[in-house]
């Protein structure tokens, strides 16, 4: 069997053109929100009033569905349970990885917040938080199972982008149950792809680079 079955990361020679261009989108797209810019704003008011009212019944069910998983109550597990499988795999490297990766995300997605939303016009304000990090984190869990999960219980690739586009198509639902029920802005739930790509794309070229080298000085056996 090819031993590149058992790498988790995989080489990708646009990683690093990628991490490039995601974060000077990123933050091109900050800027806009805090200076707030015409399209954002009118994308704002425009989505959330599709969301609100003019959302098919068709789609409620499977909203639904979206806003069961949009809570922060259920990602965490799911970040603990992603933990414990990567454990369980012998990616005991990649287990502290993702669970330091989620912890820094959290801090610079906070961040990024206050920066982007705080005000004093009328007193201290701080507007919604975007980066969203229930999404952001979200996404940090479901680009693990692809790069995981998916390429070890489906040989075909042709079924795995198949289940990868049904796994966007689920989040997507999550960012629009969020816009719906918690009235979340759409530049709070772009923002939050943005960034969780970038944030993932930079997580894994670090672990990509780095991995033996914390294998080694941490003397942790298992695969990387």
């Amino acid at each position: 069997m090819n031993g590149s079955v058992f790498v988790l990361i995989q080489p990708d020679k646009l990683r690093k053109l990628l991490i490039i261009i995601f974060g000077v989108v990123f933050i091109v797209f900050c800027l806009a929100v805090r200076f707030n810019a015409v399209l954002v704003t009118f994308g704002d008011d425009a989505a959330t009033l599709v969301v609100q009212n003019m959302l098919p019944h068709s789609l409620q069910a499977l909203l639904a569905i979206g806003h069961l998983f949009a809570h922060y109550w259920l990602v965490l597990p799911f970040i603990a349970l992603m933990a414990g499988v990567l454990y369980l795999a012998q990616y005991k490297i990649a287990m502290w990885w993702f669970i330091i990766s989620q912890i820094m995300g959290m801090l610079v997605c906070l961040i990024v917040a206050i920066v982007v939303g705080i005000s004093w016009d009328s007193g201290l304000q701080l507007r919604d938080m975007m980066p969203n990090l229930l999404l952001v984190w979200w996404l940090q869990v479901l680009f693990l199972v692809v790069a995981l999960i998916l390429p070890r219980l489906l040989k075909s690739r042709r079924l795995q982008i198949i289940m990868s586009t049904l796994i966007g198509v689920f989040w997507l639902f999550m960012m629009i149950s969020l816009m719906q029920a918690n009235n979340m802005l759409l530049s709070s739930g772009i923002g939050a792809l943005l960034f969780g790509y970038f944030w993932w794309q930079l997580s894994a070229q670090i672990y990509r680079k780095r991995a033996r080298q914390w294998q080694h000085v941490l003397k942790i056996d298992g695969r990387v």
